[in-house]
């Protein structure tokens, strides 16, 4: 999102795209109490400062602190989402925000599946997980556009991917809850 969207819509301009960093920071802006918000992403994502300009569009007002925490992702892609490993590195990226802000954006993917260990390294904050006001946000498309299944006409999941099916497969076992069952393997693109 940080760094393709607008290209994106662009691109494909007949298809509504949600990217994670609207949703997130519309949700943020609504939790904060103190106008503190903490962000914490990729090293691409941080960089971007996409989420700060995001909320200050929204509102000059909020302080925002942002941190690149590069090894949560490699730790989820493992399955690696508890365990003293994951826990010690969450210590030394989430000590930095305690006191500081009062809502803190999981600004990844990936990082609402280490919900728990975040919760555990932070103290009275309010953490903001993109993937559900992204969810949120794609809800309310599809009902726009009366795009809603139901249960006579269910949707279906079908999943492409470039590389590594199986490990696809594991990992959006986990990500989604659920088994995948569509899983088609694109060699030219």
């Amino acid at each position: 999102t940080a760094m393709a969207l607008k290209t994106l819509k662009i691109f494909f301009n007949n298809i509504p795209i949600i990217g994670v960093i609207e949703p997130g920071s519309k949700q943020a802006i609504i939790k904060t109490n103190k106008k503190k918000i903490g962000v914490i992403g990729t090293i691409a994502t941080i960089s971007s400062n996409a989420y700060e300009k995001s909320i200050k569009e929204k509102d000059a007002e909020v302080n925002i602190i942002s941190k690149a925490c590069p090894l949560f992702v490699p730790f989820v892609e493992e399955g690696l989402i508890e365990g003293s490993a994951i826990n010690e590195i969450a210590k030394h990226y989430l000590l930095f925000f305690n006191n500081k802000v009062d809502t803190l954006i999981l600004g990844c993917t990936h990082y609402p599946l280490l919900k728990e260990v975040i919760v555990k390294n932070t103290q009275n904050i309010e953490l903001i997980d993109s993937a559900s006001s992204v969810a949120n946000d794609a809800y309310k498309k599809l009902e726009k556009y009366k795009l809603l299944s139901d249960q006579s006409n269910p949707g279906k999941l079908n999943c492409y991917v470039t590389d590594l099916p199986m490990r696809f497969k594991e990992l959006g076992n986990i990500f989604l809850g659920e088994n995948i069952e569509d899983l088609h393997l694109i060699n030219d693109f």
